[in-house]
């Protein structure tokens, strides 16, 4: 019955697409929405010093023709035309404790944080930044702790369910 009402909460919702709540942040929309002041620039947004990494006023700092190209659940990617060999800031926020891989033309770098903004070193012409996150070794233990336990759990509450069942009441006529 659960899983039939989820279901059915999935289709309205996909039929519909008016839920205001559940908002999507694309490849066509990401630069525009993560800069807006309304969406990723109050919620979440590191801040150094009382200051936000990432902000209005600082948004001159980055390529003028950055757009994204790909943005999957765990990764993002970029593409700019740069002008020379230089180091060049990316909107995008870097949170201590998430592991990070960046790739810069292919070529993986760890030398990309710069005060929790992402910065990479930029070829001149044409250049491609993925940045991609990934679940250490520590989330899947104690992901796997939790499906354990709730399986342990279900087990459990089953068997207890089954163990005081009582037999139908009989009665003699």
């Amino acid at each position: 019955m659960i899983l039939t009402s989820i279901s059915g909460i999935i289709v309205y919702q996909n039929t519909q697409n008016d839920n205001p709540i559940r908002y999507y942040v694309t490849k066509d929309n990401f630069y525009n929405e993560t800069g807006s002041a309304l969406n990723a620039q109050s919620d979440y947004m590191i801040a150094k010093n009382g200051k936000a990494v990432i902000d209005s006023q600082n948004s001159n700092i980055y390529p003028k023709a950055l757009k994204v190209t790909n943005v999957t659940y765990n990764s993002l990617t970029y593409t700019f035309k740069s002008n020379s060999n230089h180091k060049t800031d990316l909107p995008f926020m870097l949170y201590n404790g998430v592991p990070y891989r960046v790739h810069v033309n292919g070529k993986s770098t760890k030398d990309f944080n710069s005060n929790q903004r992402l910065k990479i070193m930029a070829k001149k012409g044409n250049n491609t930044v993925t940045i991609s996150s990934y679940a250490t070794a520590l989330n899947k233990v104690t992901f796997i702790i939790s499906i354990i336990s709730l399986l342990l759990a279900v087990g459990i509450y089953i068997k207890s369910i089954v163990v005081n069942r009582k037999s139908p009441i009989k009665i003699n006529a």
